[in-house]
């Protein structure tokens, strides 16, 4: 059932620069109707000359029209009509296509903008299912299945209560039947039809289908080492078979719609045809109804056919709606402008506190001060909150309380980006985007704003010019999926490049060398300790490692939540 909130449900999901466009998208689905309603009706008058060649009409246009010394040129207006008409709808059809395909992207877009400039807690919470869906699948099937169902059922509901009323007024006790008829049939239909239950299943076979898949791309070698090709293989192929009955049967919904219409149809003529033999004695009439309901047959059905494809794709696909609504309410909440700031002396961290719950605190009341230029050390058991307090400097967090500060201004939304812009970070497992080695390094820049020289220093350097040498294209060489393409210490030098080719004037590094050998890692460890004393480079080292925080000017360590001096 369209409600008038279901309407405005659907419109709030259209992006704000494409709702404008919306009245047009309506009234050339409305312009499509009448050029419809139109043909049917110049198709009438020739249809009743080709039952009964001796037809008359009381209109004289009419008459003129199927006059023989006229008709030749009757019938080739009739043909250009018909072309104009279907040019016409051709180019209507495209412009909504291109409206509706925008407005797919468009939400996409919005989502994934909102997914970046949200913070890590928000990331952690997500399933990685549900951000594809989000960004690929919802998008797709609101504009295909809701907002373009929705101007179906509106434009094709014109069309049927027009016909119907002409019927009514010209045959109102056969129209009144058929109408009964077609009544009583979409009652059985949608009585029979479980559509409630594909909604949920939609949505959620989609999500766990992508993570069954990613599962196997991106657990590839422990799945193998572990011989449990088939445990997850079933599991994804489970899911992708309850996914694809999911399409099945609405496939089917939408294919047998015709057959039930057979049905009727064969229904109403037999009928027709033991009224006419029986009761009916106006020849005349006769042709005037026969006339009509063949025009009626030739543009109702279609519409109702989709008319009901409409309906089950609105229902089957109508959580769509409440995943954008979700989404753009998370939008509104990250919005962000844009403030300049520099970093001269020193960073400090404020009487910082954070817990994932109101029962165990992981950082309690830490301040640190780290002046610029200095090496600063961090290390600590596993789950102390290391990483964590990096990601709460990084404002990839917010603390529960506390601050962080740079030349006495407060890092906040207004200037986070600009703070950011400052900072270079590897992580412990650094992420290799799919691409080639200059593009996972010079992140975002055409080939002719590369600095090539910077990054020709940089791999001799951090000694990646050894690992090029094994590619044949060099710096153009391609990574794979997520770098597989290269070893765990490759994956980190090449993180290391990344961070220092811009220059940043803070490197955070979390156990960003553990996967070298010792040569490798010092030779980094030394070029960074460099690079800190010729150019106030400061950095902040995350390790367990000893040896790696003898390079630190002072070294901090967390001990039941409280960062100490060591």
């Amino acid at each position: 059932m369209i409600t008038k909130a279901k309407i405005k449900a659907i419109i709030a999901c259209v992006p704000e620069k494409y709702q404008k466009k919306l009245l047009p998208f309506f009234g050339f689905s409305f312009g499509n109707v009448i050029l419809d309603l139109l043909s049917v009706a110049y198709l009438l008058p020739f249809l009743m000359l080709a039952l009964d060649s001796h037809s008359r009409f009381e209109n004289r246009y009419l008459q003129f029209l199927v006059q023989k010394e006229h008709l030749i040129y009757s019938i080739l207006l009739l043909i250009v009509f018909f072309i104009a008409k279907n040019t016409l709808s051709i180019l209507f059809i495209n412009y909504q296509n291109r409206l509706i395909f925008a407005v797919s992207s468009e939400i996409s877009k919005k989502y994934t903008h909102s997914f970046i400039h949200n913070n890590y807690l928000f990331y952690q919470n997500q399933d990685k299912g549900d951000i594809i869906k989000n960004t690929i699948e919802v998008p797709n099937n609101f504009a295909n299945n809701v907002l373009l169902s929705l101007n179906t059922i509106l434009c094709e509901s014109i069309i049927i209560m027009v016909i119907s009323g002409i019927g009514l007024l010209l045959f109102p006790k056969i129209t009144l039947i058929a109408i009964v008829l077609f009544l009583l049939a979409f009652a059985i239909i949608y009585t029979f039809r479980k559509v409630k239950n594909v909604r949920k299943s939609l949505s959620s076979d989609y999500r766990n289908n992508v993570n069954y898949l990613l599962d196997l791309i991106n657990g590839f070698f422990e799945i193998k080492s572990a011989s449990k090709e088939e445990a997850f293989l079933d599991k994804f192929n489970s899911s992708n078979r309850k996914l694809n009955k999911t399409h099945a049967f609405l496939t089917t919904l939408k294919n047998s719609n015709s057959k039930y219409l057979e049905i009727i149809i064969i229904l109403i003529i037999s009928f027709l045809v033991f009224y006419l033999v029986n009761y009916s004695a106006e020849n005349s009439k006769n042709v005037l109804l026969i006339s009509f309901m063949a025009s009626v047959f030739f543009k109702l059905i279609p519409s109702l056919n989709k008319l009901i494809v409409a309906g089950s794709s609105l229902k089957s696909y109508d959580y769509t709606i409440e995943s954008i609504l979700k989404n753009t309410s998370i939008e509104k909440e990250t919005v962000q402008s844009e403030t300049r700031i520099g970093f001269e002396n020193e960073l400090r961290i404020e009487n910082v506190s954070f817990s994932y719950t109101e029962e165990n605190k992981l950082i309690d009341n830490v301040s640190l001060k780290i002046a610029k230029g200095n090496i600063i050390g961090i290390s600590g058991r596993s789950g102390t909150g290391k990483t964590t307090l990096l990601h709460i400097i990084l404002k990839l967090i917010n603390p529960k309380s506390g601050k962080i500060v740079l030349d006495g201004t407060e890092i906040t939304p207004l200037n986070k980006n600009a703070f950011l812009s400052l900072i270079g970070y590897v992580t412990q497992e650094p992420y290799i985007f799919n691409g080639s080695i200059l593009e996972n390094i010079a992140i975002g820049q055409t080939e002719a704003e590369i600095d090539f020289d910077r990054i020709n220093a940089l791999t001799v350097a951090i000694g990646f010019e050894e690992v090029l040498q094994n590619f044949p294209d060099g710096l153009h060489s391609l990574t794979g999926n997520s770098g597989q393409k290269l070893s765990g210490g490759q994956k980190q030098k090449l993180a290391i490049i990344r961070a220092l080719y811009n220059d940043p004037q803070i490197l955070i590094l979390d156990e960003a060398t553990n996967q070298l050998d010792e040569e490798n890692e010092i030779k980094i460890l030394n070029y960074i300790k460099g690079v800190s004393q010729k150019e106030k480079l400061t950095v902040l080292l995350v390790s367990h490692d000893k040896k790696v925080l003898t390079y630190c000017d002072t070294i901090h360590q967390f001990q039941k939540e409280i960062l100490h001096e060591v």
